[in-house]
């Protein structure tokens, strides 16, 4: 199953249209899609308690767990996200830091993620133009992904698209992030579920 995560606060804008484009590509190819946008879960912010440096699992009870769980069960990850402050929205960031519960798991209790190969395509937007509006992000979705158990497949970054589904008007750019979502699924390091209907 190819995931998609939609990190954005606001509804259709570019970095959901990009990720819709990518999933329609993984889905070309043969693969199970789902989608899933942190706006509408309730992840509370890490306490910075430890009580999962003892125990494994985050002392707060909200929608972080069922949304692991799904993590846990895809083959292969789709993120796209928007550039706040030159970095990740607060609440996508605020999901990304209760993932010390898992960092705690690998490092402190010898309990890694069960599969930690699986590869994540990483398609961030941007207002700003500057040339390094995308490195803090990359690297805290890099630091995510080596304890949720997936590593940066591809990173594709698109600047200066300030006004909303501005994506739209970059020619080319919904054929190429499709093609991108395609070849994730088609990749001989990727096992992805693949329907045996096309039209799934």
């Amino acid at each position: 199953m190819a995931l998609g995560i939609g990190f954005s606060p606001r509804p259709g804008g570019n970095s959901d249209l990009m990720l819709e484009w990518a999933l329609s590509g993984a889905k070309e190819a043969g693969a199970k899609v789902k989608r899933i946008f942190v706006r509408d879960l309730k992840i509370n912010y890490c306490l910075g308690c430890r009580y999962c440096e003892s125990e494994g699992e985050c002392i707060q009870k909200d929608d972080f767990q069922k949304f692991a769980k799904e993590l846990e069960r895809a083959d292969g990850l789709i993120i796209s996200t928007p550039i706040f402050f030159l970095n990740l929205p607060g609440h996508s960031k605020a999901m990304i830091d209760r993932f010390q519960t898992y960092w705690s798991r690998k490092y402190l209790l010898a309990r890694p993620p069960r599969r930690e190969e699986r590869k994540a395509l990483v398609l961030i937007s941007a207002g700003s133009d500057l040339e390094n509006v995308f490195d803090c992000a990359k690297r805290t979705l890099r630091a995510f992904f080596q304890v949720a158990g997936f590593q940066a497949w591809k990173e594709l970054g698109i600047n200066a698209v300030d006004e909303k589904a501005a994506v739209r008007k970059i020619s080319g750019l919904e054929k190429r992030i499709q093609k991108v979502g395609h070849n994730l699924v088609r990749s001989k390091s990727v096992k992805l579920y693949v329907s045996p209907d096309p039209n799934y």
